[in-house]
This record gives C-alpha cells, sequence and structure tokens, in this order.
C-alpha cells in the first residue's frame, strides 16, 4: 500500500468519523428537545394534579357544609315534631275541656227543667 492510498484511507477514516461525531450531536440534540418537551409535559401534569388537589379540597368542603346543613334541618324537623306533639297534647286538653263543658251544661239543663217541673 502506498502512502497516497494510506492517507486516502486516513482522510475516508476521519471524513466517517466526523459524519458519525455530526450525527451523534444531532441525536444528542435531538434527546436534548425531548427531554425538554417531557419537562414540559411534566410541569403541565403537576400543574394539572394541583389544580385537581384544589377541586378536591373544595368539593371535601362542599360536602362538610351539606353534612352541616342536613344536621340543622334534622334538628329542625325534630324540633317541629316536638311542636306538633305539644300541639296535640293542647288539643287534647282542650277537647277534654270542651266535653267538661258539656256535661256541665248537660247538667245545669237538667236542673233547669227540673226546677220549672218542680
Amino acid at each position: 500500500m502506498t502512502q497516497r492510498q494510506r492517507r486516502d484511507d486516513w482522510n475516508k477514516f476521519v471524513k466517517t468519523l466526523e459524519r458519525d461525531i455530526t450525527g451523534t450531536q444531532k441525536d444528542i440534540t435531538g434527546t436534548q428537545r425531548d427531554i425538554t418537551g417531557t419537562q414540559r409535559d411534566i410541569t403541565e401534569t403537576q400543574r394539572d394534579i394541583t389544580g385537581t388537589q384544589r377541586d378536591i379540597t373544595g368539593t371535601q368542603r362542599d360536602i362538610t357544609g351539606t353534612q352541616r346543613d342536613i344536621r340543622g334541618t334534622q334538628r329542625d324537623i325534630t324540633e317541629t315534631q316536638m311542636d306538633i306533639t305539644g300541639t296535640q297534647t293542647d288539643i287534647t286538653g282542650t277537647q277534654r275541656d270542651i266535653t267538661g263543658t258539656q256535661r256541665d251544661m248537660t247538667g245545669t239543663q237538667r236542673n233547669m227543667t227540673e226546677t220549672q217541673r218542680g
């Protein structure tokens, strides 16, 4: 092999290496771009997760408020039931009073009738 052939072979080898290096550099640049895109996706996903967590917290607060409202409504129902019971007791008492008054009136009418006869 002549010196010229060796130099040509060497030059081909160097050009091949340079092409390989350039290709590798392009691959590295592409990979770096992919990493940057992935990092952006991760950041966006983290923001979405934070938003979802805030939504969950808000929903939990709404549930707690609704539970309090339910407890208040249940208390109101209990109080209303007690009022109804009290009113029913009052009605029963009034009905007894009316019955007593009617008996008294009946007795008074009998006395008047007996007085008129006698």
